[in-house]
């Protein structure tokens, strides 16, 4: 397990998290959160035995007290983890997070894993339509999210096929 933590043009702590996968839960947090706009630079440690990786996430939401962990506002009070400033990686842009991460070799066979299941069937409708390999639009489609591609090739109801799809395999 994967600790990070985002940041905001200023520097400041915004969400502090934890994944195996730290890019694909990048894409996830893109395609779902709004604040994801605001992200500037990333943090990550790791990696960690996911006992060890809770508690650097709970140090760090309790240090930084980030405006995005919600749930976590409860964690008390911890000393500063020494760890922030001797450990991990700092990546001062998004460009640079992506490549690190994207240079890992399962990156690209796991992406799928992680998404929902009508979010796969899309995928699968839409490397039908564009006539190409899924594996070389999974990075794309990840970045910039599968309903985007689907608008730029004029595929509006790519969802509403995914479901007719899903409907009749395990109906």
């Amino acid at each position: 397990m994967y600790v990070y933590a985002y940041y905001n043009k200023d520097s400041k702590a915004i969400y502090v998290g934890s994944s195996q996968q730290p890019l694909i839960r990048f894409y996830q947090h893109k395609q779902d959160d709004e604040w994801m706009n605001q992200v500037n630079s990333v943090s990550v440690w790791g990696p960690y035995d996911g006992e060890t990786a809770l508690t650097v996430e709970k140090s760090l939401i309790s240090f930084y007290k980030p405006e995005y962990n919600t749930n976590s506002m409860d964690y008390k009070l911890l000393p500063k983890p020494d760890f922030i400033n001797n450990h991990g990686l700092h990546f001062h842009s998004i460009k640079e997070f992506e490549q690190y991460f994207k240079a890992q070799p399962d990156t690209l066979e796991r992406c799928t894993f992680y998404l929902r299941r009508i979010d796969r069937e899309a995928l699968r409708v839409l490397g039908f339509y564009c006539n190409e390999d899924l594996s070389l639009l999974v990075r794309e489609l990840l970045s910039m999210g599968i309903e985007t591609k689907a608008k730029q090739l004029n595929l509006t109801d790519i969802y509403e096929e995914a479901s007719q799809n899903l409907s009749k395999r395990y109906a």
